[in-house]
Parts: structure tokens; sequence; C-alpha cells
């Protein structure tokens, strides 16, 4: 695991009869430099060629997809096939329950020949959406006697620049600098003065969906729907919290359009080189395994296959679902999220479909078996509307021997409920738990990740603790003992090596106890 700070990058390196096999999940951003560590990895493990069989961007989110691109770029690196997030493009209209498509999904539609115009006119819906929310923040701003004229002159070109048919016909784009100005802005009505990892809670998407379905439509037409503007305008009592929920919706939009931008530029590198994309889903409650296949005289690949070869690797893909990204494409259209927060106050800071979507999958190879996460939120395995688990899913939780901690070990309440309703806790084997997060990161570990370790009732001896970047004391001190010991240069980070050869061994491991 590579050190990237508050992002990821995972390097799984395989040997086999036929060779050595690798997939790379994530790159952290471009200024992380993965792609400058990769060929000393790839040499350390005793491989000769420069190859990358499968390149896994685990979800919609730039600080894990941005440095995927030089990898991509890079003219000495062989790859095989990529695994793009599978989010729907939410600013394009669904019918309420239509069935999912590959067309409808935001990556395979940037990587068709009309790519440009699909990023154009998404950036230019999400910057429409933006200005809008502003104006209303601000009027809610007036309402709690708050003065939003130097908030308003920030933005006061909007109409000029952000047509949504003058940027569908080739004007002016909205950059990523605007959107990181609203982010900011917004920043300023929620009431903090940075957004990040550290807001974005885990909600039941699933318990929104309930909420929604009884608003019908109307909502989604809400650029034009007076309603909106009479809820923040006539209720004075209600400005605060109005206003609140206007900013979190607006950092999640601008979020969108900046992510967006990012997996543009992963799909455009694929493209120049053409690279196989795929966005891969589960039936509902389903794992699907993907068998590594190695046709005589041909790369190999991984392939849908049961059984898989025993002697092989295999991915036991675990989410995202089919129904959850499908759930995700008709509440992500603002106006609803919006309806729903107003009649209901349901939480919204969480709503967004990255870390939900993100991918979850068991890397599998003689006997060891690996979880990668990105920042997944585990909704998939807990079955829609009850408080039960999938049990298909639940039993690939265990055993485990290599855990990527997901969210960066943040509040994630249902990834750890659901290792703890497997057998994870009590398999025999020892376990190790790796996290990747800012270097003494105000946030991180989370209170949720120290009550998991204790919940699990294992020992040190059994189940270690590793660390890419070194934690503040505060945040850890209750799981010290399980912390590994230094390997190699101690430093605030560093990268983290392990190795299976009979047994796992600890290569590298910078970061020491605080």
């Amino acid at each position: 695991m590579y050190a990237v700070e508050l992002g990821a990058a995972m390097l799984l390196q395989f040997e086999t009869t036929d060779g050595i096999v690798r997939i790379l999940a994530d790159a952290g951003r471009k200024s992380h430099r993965v792609n400058d560590r990769l060929d000393n990895s790839i040499k350390a493990f005793g491989g000769d060629k420069l190859r990358i069989d499968l390149i896994v961007g685990t979800h919609y989110d730039a600080d894990h997809l941005d440095g995927l691109v030089d990898v991509i770029e890079n003219p000495d690196i062989e790859i095989g096939e990529a695994w793009l997030p599978p989010v729907a493009n939410d600013t394009e209209f669904a019918l309420a329950g239509s069935p999912l498509r590959d067309e409808s999904l935001l990556a395979l539609q940037l990587a068709g020949e009309a790519g440009q115009g699909v990023l154009r006119r998404y950036l230019a819906d999400k910057a429409a959406t933006c200005s809008r929310l502003a104006s209303l923040e601000r009027e809610a701003d007036r309402r709690r006697g708050r003065d939003a004229r130097p908030r308003e002159r920030a933005f006061e070109d909007d109409r000029l620049m952000l047509d949504p048919n003058r940027s569908q016909q080739g004007g002016v784009e909205p950059s990523r600098e605007y959107f990181e100005a609203h982010i900011a802005d917004a920043g300023v009505t929620i009431g903090r003065a940075s957004s990040g990892h550290a807001e974005d809670d885990i909600t039941d998407p699933w318990k929104v969906d309930e909420q929604l379905k009884e608003y019908g439509e109307r909502a989604r037409w809400w650029l034009d729907d007076p309603f909106i503007d009479e809820r923040v305008t006539g209720y004075s009592h209600l400005a605060h919290i109005e206003a609140q929920t206007l900013g979190l919706i607006r950092e999640s939009t601008a979020k969108d359009a900046i992510t967006a931008s990012s997996l543009a530029a992963v799909v455009e590198a694929l493209k120049a080189r053409s690279i196989k994309i795929r966005c891969a889903t589960i039936e509902d409650g389903k794992p699907q395994t993907f068998g590594w296949v190695k046709p005589v005289g041909q790369p190999g690949r991984f392939e849908r296959a049961l059984p898989a070869d025993p002697d092989a690797p295999k991915v036991i893909l675990l989410g995202p679902s089919q129904g959850l990204v499908n759930k995700f494409r008709h509440l992500l259209p603002i106006g609803s999220y919006l309806m729903a927060a107003r009649l209901e106050m349901i939480p919204v800071a969480s709503i967004t479909p990255s870390n939900q979507l993100s991918y979850i999958m068991v890397v599998e190879h003689a006997d060891q078996r690996i979880l990668v996460t990105g920042d997944a939120g585990a909704n998939d395995f807990k079955v829609s509307s009850s408080p039960h688990f999938h049990a298909e899913l639940i039993e690939q939780l265990a055993p485990l021997h290599i855990v990527q901690v997901a969210h960066h070990g943040g509040a994630n309440a249902y990834f750890y409920r659901a290792l703890l309703a497997s057998g994870y806790a009590k398999q025999a084997e020892t376990t190790r738990l790796l996290l990747s997060h800012a270097t003494h990161d105000s946030h991180r570990p989370s209170d949720n990740f120290i009550r998991f370790i204790a919940a699990l009732r294992r020992t040190p001896a059994n189940t270690q603790v590793m660390f890419t970047s070194k934690p503040k004391e505060a945040k850890v001190r209750d799981v010290l003992t399980y912390i590994a010991p230094v390997v190699g240069t101690e430093a605030t980070s560093g990268d983290l090596t392990l190795i299976f050869d009979e047994g796992w061994s600890l290569n590298a491991h910078a970061v020491s106890l605080p």
C-alpha cells in the first residue's frame, strides 16, 4: 500500500505458473506520484515486465482516480483492463423502475464517441445547480439576518458563464476552480472552513428511497418549482436549517463535477491506448467471481468464471450491486433530496454516490484473502428496508488475512458491522488491518474504528494495525498495542509492504507508535 495521505493506492502481485498477475487499486492524486514508484515495486517482487493486468478505480473520488492518469499514460507499462466506478449519469432523467443499462453509466458514456459532449453537459448541469443553490442560500442568509452581499459578488458572473445551452454548444466550460470556489463558499454557509472525507458519513439509501416515494417525481423539476423558494423565503425560523441544507447539497454537487472531470481524464487516457473499460456490478446480495484466465499465446484477463481455477488468482466482487446503482440513479437528482430534506429533515451531508458505490472485493490466491474496499460504505451488505445482512455477502468476509480498512478508518458503521456479523472476529488466522489517511489526521482513525477493534475481542498476537501515515496519539491511544512495529526506516509516512511466502512477513512499515 502506497503512502498517499488521504487517498488510496494498493498494488497486489501474485505469482502463478503462467507468470506474475498484478492488480492496481487506485493511485491517489497526481502529486503522490504513484506512477514513479511502481517500477521499484514491480522489480522488487521479481518481475521483469512492467505490466498491470487490472486497474481498479474503486470509486467516484478525485483522490483515488487522479493518479491513475499518469500510470495509464506511461508507455513503459502494459495494461490489460480497467474497472471504473459504475456511477449512473445523474443529470439524465430516468423513469422510476427502469432497468439499469450500461449506456446509463457515466464512465461508459465518457468512453463513447460523444464523450466530450457528455462531460460538457454534465458540468453545465452541475454548474447551473450550484448557481441556483447559491442564490437560495443568499436568500436564507437574509432571512437569518446575515449580509449576503459580499458572497453574492463572488458569483455575480454566474448567469453569463453558466448558461447550460451555451456550455453544451461549446461555450465556456466551468472550471475546476469554479467548483472549488462553490465548495469553499458553501462551507461558509455550513459553518466550516474546509471540506473533506471527515464530513462524509455513510447513510442508508434504501431508507431515503422509501421516504422519497410518497413525493413522486415533482421534486425533479425543482429549478422551476416555487415550492422551494417558498420554503426558503416564507419561514424565517427555518432559515438556519434551510441554509445549511442548501449548502451541503451545493457542496456535494460541486464535488460531483470535480470528480467527473477526474473520471473523464482517466477515460481519455484509457481510450488513447485502446484499453478495455468495464463497470462491474453484482446482482443484489449475490457475490460475483472473476477468475484469472490465461489463453495460450495471449495476455491473461479476469473473466466471470465459476468455478474459478483453484491455482490462479480470483476476484470475488461484493459490491456495488445493480440495485444500489439504480437506487442512486433515481435518488441523485438534487430536487428529490431537497424535497426530502425539507419535509423530513433527513441528513443530507452524506447523500452522495461516491462512497456507497465503491467497489468492494476479495482478491484470493494460495488460500490467502485480501479485502480491497476503497471508500466502500458496505450498504450492499444490508437487505433493503431490513436490519439483516445478505448471507452470501457476509460469508465472504471470513477469513480475511489482509483488510484495507474502508473510508480511511472513518465513521463507516455499516462496514464494521458487516465484518462483525461475519466469522471474521473468530477466525484463527492472523489478520492485518491497513489504514491510509493524512499525517496526524484530526478525524481518523474514527471512534467507530476504535470501537470495532474492541468489539473484535482479538489479541495483538493475531491482529495487527498498520499505517501509511502517522496518526495522532489521541486517536489511537486505546489500540497502541495492536500497531505493528517499524520495519525499515522510521518516518511520519511511508509505503507499506507485505509479502506472503508460506506465511506473511512485513517488509516495510515506516510508522511508529505515536
